[in-house]
């Protein structure tokens, strides 16, 4: 990029052949764990974003490129939620409102740089944006689904109301089918805590709880991975002198992994952040307000045993 130097490579996108570009790149950017390149297309001299993580057999070349002095990358995605800069997408002002949990965690992450705090009581958090609705955004505001209110524009709310009403048409079939999923859960637990118990004798015995305490949906777009199980059972374990280990649930959704005292999300007790490139916990203070921590390993979620503790100690001291 400092040079000014053409890069070819070999490109994948998901469920495609891999194909040959020719770039002549301005900048990298990330979002949320995953870095991308920004360039000119030199096939069709257009700005083209590529995820690094899908590029292949890159070779710097010595040919020169000369700058186009009309493209600024910060303004082109200074309206961006995340890495869709598409000018079809009209820059708009958005006004949300969440509940006062959310709303103290959209106050140490914002969603957007243009984030204004409107209101902000006991009863409701009003935040004002200023961006293009993309769809990375809409699947960002959906992952706060619980608490949210679009107030601006109509468009936005009229959108998310379809989306839930055809998640809801989805659910009433697999109603249908909750019976015999239940019980091929159900015998899917007491398979696990057999064979945990055969192996693990000189231990304590795990509860059912304790194995697996995470609700399977079926067509769920959010994948709880075996990094999140084995952190949520570590926390578990720190917890046990606290509390009754039954009553930490883990909740995933599509933005982190919380964990909840009695299921219920206005006693959370920490987040995982967890990503193919980095690994971070979330832990609150007395005022309920996030702090992230990156951890090297699984392990050093016990380096933070005191806040997790104290968290809990808050929902229970009266």
């Amino acid at each position: 990029i400092r040079s000014h130097s053409v890069i070819t490579f070999g490109y994948t996108k998901y469920l495609e052949e891999m194909s040959s570009r020719s770039l002549e790149p301005y900048a990298i950017k990330q979002q949320k764990g995953q870095w991308y390149i920004i360039g000119k297309d030199r096939s069709t001299q257009t700005l083209k974003t590529f995820g690094l993580d899908r590029v292949r057999e890159l070779k710097v070349l010595a040919q020169k490129f000369k700058k186009d002095p009309a493209v600024d990358i910060a303004k082109k995605f200074g309206s961006s939620y995340g890495i869709y800069s598409s000018e079809e997408y009209p820059v708009e002002d958005v006004v949300l409102s969440f509940d006062a949990d959310d709303g103290n965690y959209l106050k140490s992450t914002a969603l957007h740089p243009s984030q204004e705090i409107i209101e902000d009581n006991a009863e409701r958090f009003v935040i004002k944006l200023r961006l293009r609705i993309t769809e990375d955004f809409v699947m960002a505001i959906l992952a706060r689904s619980w608490s949210l209110t679009v107030l601006e524009p109509a468009s936005l709310r009229e959108r998310l109301h379809e989306i839930y009403k055809k998640a809801l048409e989805r659910n009433k079939v697999i109603d249908q089918f909750t019976p015999l999923i239940k019980r091929g859960f159900s015998q899917l637990v007491k398979d696990q805590i057999s064979e945990r118990l055969k192996s693990a004798l000189k231990k304590e015995t795990e509860t059912a709880a304790e194995l697996i305490s995470v609700v399977a949906e079926p067509q769920s777009l959010v994948v709880t991975t075996q990094e999140e199980i084995d952190a949520f059972l570590i926390v578990k374990s720190i917890l046990r002198r606290e509390i009754e280990v039954g009553r930490i649930f883990m909740r995933d959704t599509q933005s982190y992994c919380g964990i909840l005292l009695d299921d219920n999300n206005r006693q959370p007790i920490c987040r995982f952040y967890f990503n193919a490139n980095r690994l971070r916990i979330g832990l609150f203070d007395s005022d309920k307000k996030e702090n992230k921590h990156d951890i090297e390993q699984l392990d050093d979620i016990y380096n933070y045993s005191d806040e997790i503790a104290k968290a809990v100690q808050l929902y229970t001291k009266n």
